[in-house]
């Protein structure tokens, strides 16, 4: 079994630079979820704002089994305060193959809180997350964040490890 696979989805970048380190924090697998939905410019924002109050779902595509990792991470960003409809398709297709998860959401400050419950309720339990203000996302305060968020999902995997050893 495979350790890691962070999954992302983007339309901005923001959500692949945090991809992007964490990926190298943990030496993980890259994985892109792409939707067949449009959300460029001026009316794919608001398309976009609209599917996802009405929680909607993308029709998407991605490349890697979820199932054939030890830990699945979600990288996402934060629409109208919840989870992108894109995002929620993965989530319904591949929650049920998965023991641990986590999730990195980032967004504007003040959409933050009500995207993590939001989060939550869908993915419960997780094994680690960071919420993620995207003004800071350059800065050291954020890589810091990164290393501890990666720090205990690398603690469940050695833990994993050694109950297989005995």
């Amino acid at each position: 079994m495979k350790e890691v696979l962070v999954v992302y989805y983007t339309r901005t970048g923001n959500s692949e630079r945090l991809a992007d380190e964490i990926s190298i924090k943990l030496h993980a697998v890259k994985d892109r979820i792409i939707s067949d939905t449009k959300y460029k410019g001026i009316s794919g924002f608001v398309r976009g704002v609209v599917r996802t109050i009405r929680k909607k779902e993308d029709n998407i595509k991605y490349g890697k089994d979820s199932s054939k990792y030890r830990v699945l991470v979600i990288v996402s960003p934060i629409w109208s305060s919840d989870i992108p409809p894109a995002v929620r398709k993965y989530i319904k297709e591949n929650i049920n193959k998965i023991q641990n998860y986590a999730f990195i959401i980032n967004g504007s400050f003040k959409e933050n809180h009500k995207a993590y419950e939001n989060f939550i309720q869908e993915l419960p339990d997780p094994i680690s997350e960071y919420i993620a203000d995207n003004s800071n996302i350059e800065y050291e305060i954020c890589q810091k964040d990164l290393e501890d968020f990666a720090d205990k999902i690398r603690a469940i995997i050695e833990q994993e490890e050694e109950n297989e050893r005995e």
